[in-house]
């Protein structure tokens, strides 16, 4: 695939997250440089971005990866790409099937439903008519037993590394920043921190809330439980590290806003 094939599934306008390739990962906005200005790109990273450029094209080929530059055609809220596998976003259950169909279309086939008390079954049954697999796993900050999520969390993990998914709570910002926390720092296999755009605010993140849910989470969590999340025996350091990391990542993030 060629780079100029590339660029026609990212534009400029991209909120820039990350791909990862090997045990490095490149924000797309970098990416993004070495699309529409490779010489230049190349001349300031050198193999980096050639090398990344080779991931992107290798998975899009496999057919992982979703047209984010056509979702952004129909004015989703918050909408913000997830690494290169999944998206987020305000809740599509007020969206005609016509849009359930179009974001199909992008490559989603996997939605992931956060809401709690908001949630309602017609949605579900609307995204199974079109073949598209929704999953209710409801998060917030506190109100949600532990016991509940903790159950949830393989569910979870499985359908993010599997990718093509979007995920959302009411608005796409507070609850979908816990739950994809959640998944960075309990999940072993997770190495990219997510940005935390419900609680970040002029690059000042609010972790208080985040923290609570993590925290709480971790009390509450069984040796069965850290088996079924495949922790490895050192992993309580890891998962202070991953919260401290949390915070630095997402105040040192950069938007085009």
């Amino acid at each position: 695939m060629s780079i100029q094939s590339i660029s026609s599934h990212y534009n400029c306008k991209t909120k820039p997250s990350y791909v990862s390739f090997g045990r490095k990962a490149l924000p797309i906005e970098q990416l993004q440089s070495a699309v529409f200005n490779p010489a230049e790109a190349l001349s300031k990273t050198e193999k980096g971005v050639q090398c990344c450029l080779n991931y992107f094209a290798r998975q899009y080929e496999k057919n992982k990866f979703i047209n984010y530059a056509e979702l952004t055609k129909i004015n989703i809220p918050n909408l913000q790409l997830l690494n290169n596998k999944g998206v987020r976003g305000e809740t599509l259950s007020s969206k005609s099937p016509k849009v359930l169909k179009y974001i199909k279309e992008c490559g989603i086939d996997t939605i992931v439903d956060l809401r709690t008390t908001d949630y309602t079954k017609a949605f579900k049954d609307k995204c199974n008519k079109l073949n598209i697999e929704h999953i209710h796993i409801p998060i917030d900050k506190k109100l949600v037993p532990d016991r509940e999520i903790l159950d949830s969390l393989p569910v979870l993990f499985r359908v993010m590394e599997r990718g093509k998914y979007y995920i959302a709570c009411a608005q796409g910002k507070h609850r979908t920043d816990i739950a994809l926390a959640i998944n960075y720092v309990f999940n072993p296999k997770q190495k990219v921190p997510p940005f935390m755009s419900g609680h970040t605010k002029n690059h000042v993140t609010d972790m208080a809330d985040i923290n609570r849910r993590l925290n709480s989470l971790y009390k509450a969590m069984t040796k069965n439980d850290r088996e079924k999340l495949g922790w490895p025996e050192n992993y309580d350091v890891e998962f202070q590290r991953k919260k401290r990391v949390l915070k630095t990542y997402s105040e040192a993030y950069r938007t085009e806003d």
